[in-house]
């Protein structure tokens, strides 16, 4: 016994920093680790390789499953190419522009010639021309556009988004992204989605016959006009019993389209400045000043468009109850996101889009829908095409 005691004493001494029998030793403060937000609480961090690759690790999937089953979402920043991802979103923008001309054309009794090709809408973010107009249309329901709310609209299954989308996944474009068939992400569905007992399959039939799996159904883009107002507190899909919670049945890839503006250097900017062999910085306003004022400019409209706001946990069908109920008294997120990031969640969780408060950027959101094989929604569109 006295052995053992003097060998646990050799261990403390051997990691201690000094004598511990020393009464002048002072005493170290204990840290405690910063208290985690909610936001916090909401999101996994992947690494380059996950990225890379489009595999998570053991202990990222344990993460993004348990956050998921948990919340309701699964916030992951960076987990695509941003510059890919604002590539999609203007492929979106010129199909919102054509959707909008055909269904004008059809409101007039007509049919519009084709697709715009406006250079306004070739990128997102881009300024907004005549969009009054929109704002003031009624209620849109076909196979491809939906308008709920004055100044907003939803896409899906349109043509160059999905041209853009080939590209992207076969890597002619500059990065390659996959977003239906992201390894990590399905892996997450087959598990989170399962009922204890009763996995998954696979999505692509591996198993033969019928499928029992999460598909990816349709990939579209959310835009919202400058001067949209905030939506109400709603889900995007209602529970199939309310009497008891099921696993998800239609789960949603959110990612933002437009880029972070980028902050401009005073220093690099100083540098480009000097005048000649003088070595000196020209006297009077410099672009120095006027390239500060200008990313002062580029953050504050981005931080205006505004962004989606979660209430987490809301996904249950006892917490939603309670937070239709008094709406105000739940804890909400609002993940300040960029092209690049994503949001995984569950349909049924509750939340809403904040009023884009800028002065011309649209608000394009990207979205992957994963359901059910067994799944259809004819819940939020038409069965009038535009396209065909």
């Amino acid at each position: 016994g006295g052995r053992k005691m003097s060998l646990v004493a050799d261990a403390f001494a051997l990691f201690g920093d000094g004598d511990s029998d020393s009464d002048d030793a002072p005493e170290k403060p204990v840290v405690s680790p910063p208290p985690q937000t909610a936001l916090d609480k909401c999101t996994v961090h992947v690494s380059q390789m996950e990225r890379r690759s489009g595999d998570f690790s053991k202990a990222t999937h344990a993460a993004v499953v348990s956050r998921l089953r948990a919340h309701g979402l699964v916030v992951l920043p960076g987990l695509f190419d941003g510059s890919a991802v604002a590539r999609l979103s203007g492929a979106a923008m010129l199909d919102l522009d054509a959707a909008l001309a055909l269904a004008e054309s059809r409101a007039c009794g007509g049919r519009a010639s084709g697709p715009s090709t406006s250079s306004a809408a070739a990128s997102p973010g881009h300024r907004c021309r005549g969009s009054a107009a929109r704002d003031t249309r009624g209620d849109l329901r076909f196979c491809e556009l939906s308008s709920r709310q004055p100044g907003r609209y939803e896409l899906r299954n349109t043509p160059a988004l999905t041209q853009a989308l080939l590209g992207a996944e076969s890597g002619r474009t500059k990065a390659r992204v996959s977003l239906q068939r992201h390894r990590g992400i399905r892996a997450v569905l087959r598990e989170a989605c399962a009922a204890p007992g009763h996995p998954l399959d696979d999505g692509e039939g591996a198993h033969g016959g019928e499928i029992d799996a999460m598909v990816a159904r349709d990939v579209g883009c959310f835009v919202s006009d400058p001067g949209a107002g905030e939506q109400p507190v709603h889900a995007d899909n209602d529970h199939l019993f309310w009497h008891a919670t099921l696993p998800p049945h239609v789960v949603t890839l959110f990612l933002p389209g437009l880029e972070r503006p980028q902050v401009s250097s005073r220093f690099v900017v100083g540098a480009e400045k000097q005048a000649g062999d003088q070595g000196c910085l020209e006297s009077g306003p410099t672009d120095e000043k006027l390239r500060d004022a200008g990313s002062d400019d580029a953050q504050a409209e981005f931080a205006a468009v505004g962004w989606t706001a979660f209430l987490p946990g809301t996904h249950m069908v006892d917490k939603a109850a309670a937070a239709l109920a008094n709406p105000e008294t739940c804890e909400t997120i609002f993940p300040k996101l960029a092209a690049g990031d994503a949001v995984l969640y569950d349909a049924r969780l509750l939340h809403f889009g904040l009023a884009n408060k800028s002065r011309a950027t649209k608000r394009p959101l990207l979205y992957v829908s994963f359901v059910r094989s067994w799944f259809q929604d004819k819940q939020n569109f038409g069965s009038e095409s535009l396209f065909q």
